[in-house]
């Protein structure tokens, strides 16, 4: 028989807490005993726990995430005991990342047509006294100034109803025929605009022969943010001061945006002591064209909700702006001004004009696998007053008599509302077609008053459908090609003047009779456009061939 023996090994109990450099707990630390033999990860208050035979000495390797990992020996006989471990932060030096935004470079790649894409950072590097002078460094785009601190747009020397602007994707409508009517767009509001040369009419229809400049709707602010920016601008030349505050708040699917503007601006001055008119020569006090001052107001907010199927927003508007005309140039009347013009630089008299210009336009934008559907609601509102001292010319009465209902300072008054709807429908044909579809209304209300006639009431209704076709024909070839027709519907309402005038009643006999100017009409259009256009891109080198027909109702 062999003698038997038994041999037990002493068992160690290890109790320990991690911390960090304040001595805060740090839980879900990993703690790694003996190289691997055993390890855990730390509870709620940086505990940590082992149980293991003596081996006399006891290796701890201990690791958490933005910490540097520290590794301790500890003798067995010193477990008896609670062992803190405090960890200290790694700091690590990130190297610099640059984002370059190409959105405006490849717009201009993927485009068949000239097109120019304006960023948020040229707008606010050339700020001018409105969004059309900001712009008119632009090859190509040029400005009718109305003062210093409105204006519209020229494309290649065609403006007024033969460029469209839009904004928010509808079609901006005021009195864009008038050379007095500015452009009622607040341009601090603006994020990025498209310029688009040559006839455009595909899109939006009627007026788009010259081009078409486009607004992007406001960006959406990121997830669970809130922030604000203000701008400040002033120009030495007319004294204008102005100021623009914007705030957003996005929770996780809603959110808000807000901005509040202002301008004022004072007489413009030029470096001549005086000017001709019409043969008259008329000097200028300190340089400045007397009367040219004027201020400019503007509000909006943009209520929206996205997610990852749909896009809806709300955008609400107000823009309100007076500007003096420069007396000297502006009817009869102003020839003999008196030294009332001269007595400040930013008082605003007769002749002058003040317009409100109020919007409402609904986004929406709903995904369906690669398919795209977008529709835009808008209701517009522009009322537009020019006034100036009643002059007597032809065969007017000398005093304006008080039975016409409206103030002898009013020379004419226009209101117009305009409603919008457009709809769009994208999807792909294939691996490398895409085809959009879509339909835009719009109906137009005109009415007028005053004691000075340019244009009559009208009542209009315009409607379009079109066809898009896009095609990647390779790497760097694309064509793309449309066609639209449009249907217009236009009723005049007749306009008499107010006072009388001679007539030939009969063979030999003169009366005076209420002169009918334009009489009651109704006209109706058609119109079939189309347009068809390559581009051929490479890294250096961007050529493009286009040739459409545009039109004009």
């Amino acid at each position: 028989m062999l003698p038997a023996s038994l041999a037990f090994a002493q068992s160690v109990k290890l109790n320990g807490k991690v911390t960090d450099e304040r001595n805060l707990p740090l839980p879900g630390a990993t703690v790694v005993l003996n190289n691997g033999a055993q390890a855990t990860h730390t509870g709620k208050q940086g505990e940590f726990r082992f149980t293991f035979p003596d081996t006399g000495t006891i290796h701890l390797d201990v690791r958490y995430l933005g910490y540097q990992e520290r590794k301790i020996d500890v003798p067995a006989s010193g477990a008896a005991d609670t062992l803190i471990i405090r960890l200290i932060p790694h700091v690590q030096q990130l190297s610099e990342v640059q984002i370059h935004d190409q959105h405006a470079e490849l717009r201009k790649r993927e485009e068949t047509r000239s097109v120019e894409v304006v960023e948020q950072a040229y707008i606010r590097q050339h700020l001018s006294g409105s969004l059309m002078q900001t712009i008119d460094r632009l090859p190509g785009i040029s400005t009718v100034e109305i003062g210093s601190g409105q204006s519209k747009p020229l494309i290649r020397g065609l403006g007024f109803n033969r460029v469209v602007v839009a904004d928010h994707g509808v079609k901006h409508e005021a009195q864009q025929w008038g050379a007095d009517h500015g452009l009622e767009i607040d341009q601090f509001s603006v994020e990025r605009l498209k310029v688009i040369k040559g006839p455009a009419s595909l899109k939006y229809g009627s007026d788009a022969i010259g081009g078409l400049i486009e607004t992007d709707k406001l960006a959406i602010p990121e997830p669970e943010t809130s922030g604000g920016s203000a701008d400040l601008t002033g120009n030495s030349n007319n004294g204008s001061a102005g100021a623009s505050l914007m705030l957003f708040s996005r929770q996780r699917k809603w959110y808000v945006k807000s901005r509040l503007s202002a301008v004022d601006y004072a007489d413009y001055r030029v470096p001549v002591d005086n000017v001709t008119i019409n043969g008259y020569r008329i000097p200028l006090v300190k340089n400045r064209l007397r009367n040219t001052a004027g201020s400019v107001f503007t509000g909006g907010v943009t209520l929206g909700r996205v997610d990852d199927r749909s896009f809806v927003s709300l955008f609400l508007s107000d823009y309100y702006a007076k500007a003096g005309f420069f007396a000297n140039a502006h009817g009869i009347m102003p020839l003999n001004t008196d030294s009332s013009y001269d007595e400040s630089i930013r008082n605003v008299q007769v002749p002058f004009q003040w317009v409100n210009h109020a919007k409402a336009i609904l986004n929406a934008v709903l995904f369906h696998g690669k398919s795209k559907s977008e529709l835009e609601l808008g209701w517009q509102y522009n009322f537009r007053r020019e006034l100036n001292t009643y002059y007597q010319h032809g065969y007017m009465p000398p005093v304006l008599p008080d039975t016409l209902g409206f103030s002898p300072d009013l020379a004419r008054e226009f209101r117009k509302q305009t409603l919008s709807l457009n709809y769009r429908f994208s999807f792909p044909w294939g691996e490398k077609q895409t085809l959009t579809t879509g339909i835009t209304t719009e109906y137009q209300y005109n009415r007028i008053a005053g004691w000075d006639f340019i244009i009559p009431s009208y009542d209009q209704v315009a409607g379009g459908i079109f066809l898009l076709d896009r095609v990647q024909l390779s790497g760097n070839l694309i064509l793309e090609a449309g066609i639209r027709g449009d249907m217009g519907y236009v009723s005049i309402l007749p306009w008499s003047d107010w006072f009388q005038t001679p007539v030939i009643v009969g063979k030999d006999t003169m009366g005076y009779d209420y002169t009918l100017r334009v009489q009651a009409m109704e006209r109706l259009f058609g119109n079939l456009s189309w347009s068809a256009g390559l581009n051929y891109s490479t890294s250096s080198l961007t050529l493009r061939i286009n040739a459409g027909k545009s039109f004009r109702m």
